[in-house]
């Protein structure tokens, strides 16, 4: 028996198995994203005693048979809920792309803490949020995921302008969705693959990649955010897939 693993993780998701039990989805900051057994939790409350809801933060411990297949989640103690994202639908569709993302993220060694530490800035942004709306809210987690996942080059600017030490580019910007590489109006070679950005949708873009606190999330936005999170689709579908149900929700309910 490999030793018990005890961490801090977020809830992503969990499927029933079996008659009693549930798959649940975890994205631990050392570690990222990992799939755990959790025996008879649909039948007994004992060990979860404050159930294994999605979005959730938790304490969990861990173990496994000589470190082989799907480990057992032993327990899981609940430390944060984020309530007031429940209650709106806005809400509710920006952490869910937050949450689909995370899961199908591939995560390189020295990512996942980060992109923990921005989730969980994320929910605390929409939880403390008085107004928001669903099209900025997953603009910032789309676009926060992307830049901490170095798939967003870091400053936006021109790929060229940037090598020449030249002045800011001129507008549009390209973004190429097949490599993430920015590129000026002036040096933009595949305008037919890439995401043309005016100088109000980068700044978004630009501050995606910083502390969620400071990100408008309010409904006002809403008009500048949609396109922008249209054309980031074809990267986003190009990095995680092309199954992305939490999108086809935000575009429901819009």
């Amino acid at each position: 028996m490999s030793p018990a693993l005890e961490a801090r993780a977020l809830l992503l998701d969990t499927h029933p198995y079996r008659e009693a039990d549930l798959v649940v989805r975890l994205f631990l900051p050392d570690r990222g994203n990992v799939s755990a057994m959790a025996r008879s939790a649909r039948s007994s409350r004992k060990r979860f005693p404050s159930g294994l809801d999605r979005l959730t933060l938790a304490d969990v411990r861990l173990s496994s048979r000589s470190g082989r297949g799907m480990p057992t989640l032993e327990s899981a103690q609940v430390v944060e809920v984020w309530w007031n994202v429940r209650s709106d639908i806005g809400k509710v569709a920006a952490a869910s792309l937050l949450a689909e993302l995370l899961l199908k993220a591939h995560v390189e060694p020295g990512e996942a803490g980060p992109l923990f530490e921005f989730a969980c800035a994320v929910l605390n942004r929409l939880d403390s949020a008085q107004q928001a709306s669903g099209e900025p809210a997953a603009l910032l987690a789309a676009g926060g995921i992307l830049h901490r996942l170095h798939l967003l080059p870091r400053p936006l600017v021109c790929s060229r302008c940037f090598a020449k030490d030249a002045a800011a580019p001129t507008f549009p910007a390209w973004l190429d969705g097949s490599t993430g590489e920015l590129r000026c109006n002036a040096h933009v070679e595949r305008r037919s693959q890439s995401l043309a950005l005016q100088e109000h949708e980068l700044q978004l873009l630009t501050l995606a990649g910083g502390d969620p606190s400071d990100f408008p999330i309010g409904p006002e936005l809403a008009a500048i955010a949609s396109p922008v999170l249209q054309r980031l689709e074809p990267l986003l579908v190009r990095t995680f897939g092309s199954n992305l149900r939490s999108l086809a929700f935000l575009r429901e309910i819009s």
